[in-house]
């Protein structure tokens, strides 16, 4: 049996260790919209030229963070444009169609109690559609190539769990559609691109 404690002696007190700091969001998904700023001619033809071709599109986008300040990114996006084609001969309009699925990385820095700015890279395939309407005839043409896109921006965070951002991309790919005559270079963009995150 255990002794009784004398007068006066005070009771043993027991440490009740401190709980662990709830783990910071390691997963996130943004959804994202933007608009293309062509810097570069599609194509051109001895009689013309396709001109520049401006899209607007949106993306879905999975982000791991490994590390603070590092994070894996995955995604996947789809823009669209139109631009009518003047020539000596004929007036038609052609439509440009792309879809793109690029893994990257990013880093972030934090700058204030809920707001960072951060710079990313992706990088892998695109598919790029041309559609051309020539009077009542349409002319198709599909490729795959390789394409990147580089991007830097700020992000404010909203609640824990989920931010708003904008950022300025630049991006290129390397499809060559041909059709009817035209080459269509690769084309390159400048951009600006906004979304919200949600983490998790």
């Amino acid at each position: 049996l255990a002794a009784p404690a004398l007068a006066g002696t005070p009771e043993p007190v027991i440490a009740t260790p401190a709980p662990a700091p709830a783990a910071a969001p390691c997963c996130a998904v943004e959804l994202g919209a933007g608009y293309n700023f062509a810097a570069r001619d599609l194509g051109k033809h001895s009689t013309g030229s396709i001109k520049e071709v401006d899209t607007v599109g949106i993306d879905l986008t999975a982000v791991h963070s490994f590390a603070p300040k590092h994070a894996i990114t995955f995604r996947i996006g789809a823009a669209q444009g139109d631009e009518i084609i003047p020539d000596f001969y004929f007036r038609c309009k052609e439509y440009l169609r792309t879809v793109s699925i690029m893994p990257g990385y990013r880093f972030t820095q934090p700058v204030g109690e809920k707001t960072s700015v951060f710079a990313g890279v992706n990088a892998g395939l695109v598919n790029q559609h041309v559609h051309v309407k020539m009077h009542d005839t349409n002319y198709d043409d599909s490729a795959w190539g390789f394409g990147a896109t580089g991007e830097i921006g700020v992000r404010y965070q909203l609640c824990p769990c989920s931010e708003i951002f904008a950022a300025y991309q630049l991006s290129g790919n390397t499809v060559h559609n041909e059709m009817l005559g035209y080459k269509a270079h690769r084309q390159i963009h400048n951009g600006v691109r906004c979304g919200v995150g949600i983490k998790f």
